[in-house]
């Protein structure tokens, strides 16, 4: 069965994880998890769940601080636009997701007919009461479901070569993952500082740009005087055409 699972993972991209240690599996989604996550299944820590259900053991102050914890981000066109590069994660294991300046680095990975169901089998494996983890590949869907939002996104990524679409349409893809990620439980710790340093560095450029903006436009009252006049002399210009244009309409 392991061989069978690598074959598996070879065929999609996926790198098996180096920093796990292969014990005894409770079952066979389990085995794929091991062989695919970056921590140990068994570690022990927090639990804390973001959508669905909370877990048993969550106190009702933790209960009322979950939107707190929960860092959005933004998706690949917005950091594109930001100065973020995608770039390829050589020889890492698929949940191993990092930042490194500007640089956002994901583990590649082929979507085909078969990578939805085995995604959505993994997760449902996770949210067994019995069967206590991270979450990481919660996690892994959640985070790549926060990046993609439409059909250009998946684009960006095909451009990295971090994602090979099997699947013949870009929107396909998108579609996949807002639908496996549709009332997903997922454990806020995984890339929280993942997410919180893409918040921050993307925040600080707008921030630059902002002050280059001000400090190359507005930095004279008399530059500003030509800006309201030029914007003004464009919009009198678009008045004058559309009246000129209304005058042969009635004409003809």
């Amino acid at each position: 069965m392991i061989g069978f699972i690598q074959s598996f993972l070879d065929l999609r991209g996926i790198i098996k994880s180096e920093k796990t240690t292969l014990r005894e599996p409770h079952h066979l989604l389990d085995l794929l998890r091991i062989m695919i996550v970056v921590e140990d299944c068994n570690k022990e820590g927090d639990h804390t769940l973001i959508g669905g259900m909370p877990s048993n053991d969550q106190s009702s102050k933790g209960k009322k601080n979950i939107k707190k914890k929960l860092q959005t981000h933004r998706n690949i066109q917005e950091l594109l636009t930001a100065g973020f590069k995608i770039k390829e994660n050589v020889n890492q294991s698929l949940t191993n997701i990092h930042v490194d300046g500007l640089k956002l680095y994901l583990s590649r990975l082929t979507m085909d007919d078969f990578t939805a169901q085995t995604f959505l089998n993994m997760i449902a494996y996770e949210m067994c009461p019995d069967f206590k983890n991270h979450y990481e590949i919660s996690n892994y869907v959640w985070f790549l479901n926060s990046l993609i939002d439409h059909a250009d996104d998946v684009k960006e990524l095909r451009k990295a070569r971090v994602l090979n679409n099997l699947l013949g349409s870009d929107e396909e893809v998108a579609k996949i993952f807002n639908t496996v990620s549709t009332d997903l439980v997922i454990y806020t710790g995984k890339y929280k500082n993942v997410t919180d340093e893409i918040e921050q560095l993307y925040k600080k450029k707008v921030s630059i740009w902002l002050t280059e903006l001000r400090l190359k436009h507005f930095n004279t009252p008399w530059k500003i005087i030509g800006l309201i006049s030029a914007v003004l002399g464009v919009f009198l210009t678009i008045v004058t055409l559309m009246r000129e244009l209304r005058g042969k309409i009635k004409m003809d």
